[in-house]
C-alpha cells in the first residue's frame, strides 16, 4: 500500500515527533515509519538531520563553555597578578614606614 503524504506529515510537530520516537524511545525507523505512516527513507532523512543538527549544537555548547572557560581563567590570571602586585607594593610601604619608625625610635 502507498503512503499518502498529507499536509500533517509536513508539520515541524509531526517530524519531530517521529524524530524522538527513534531517538529518544529507541524505536527502528522502520517500526516508527509504518506506525505514523510515512516512508522509511523520509523518516531516515529526518533522523539524519537531526542527529546532524544535535551535534552541531554540541559542537557549538562545547565551544563556548571552552571559550568562558579561558575567558574566566585569564581574568582570574589579571586578578592574581594585580593582587601580587599590591602585595609587592604594601610590602615597599611597610619596609618604608618600618625605617622611618626605626628612625624616630633612635632620635628619641
Amino acid at each position: 500500500m502507498p503512503i499518502i503524504v498529507t499536509p500533517r506529515h509536513n508539520s515541524p510537530e509531526f517530524k519531530e515527533k517521529c524524530v524522538r520516537l527513534v531517538l529518544e524511545e529507541g524505536r527502528t525507523v522502520a517500526e516508527v515509519a509504518k506506525e505514523m505512516q510515512v516512508g522509511r527513507n523520509t523518516l531516515h532523512g529526518w533522523v539524519h538531520q537531526a542527529k546532524v543538527m544535535s551535534e552541531a549544537v554540541n559542537r557549538a555548547v562545547e565551544a563556548a563553555v571552552a571559550e568562558a572557560l579561558r575567558a574566566e581563567r585569564e581574568e582570574s590570571d589579571a586578578r592574581a597578578a594585580a593582587d601580587r602586585a599590591e602585595i609587592v607594593r604594601l610590602q615597599a610601604e611597610l619596609a618604608t614606614a618600618r625605617e622611618e619608625l626605626a628612625k624616630l625610635k633612635g632620635k628619641g
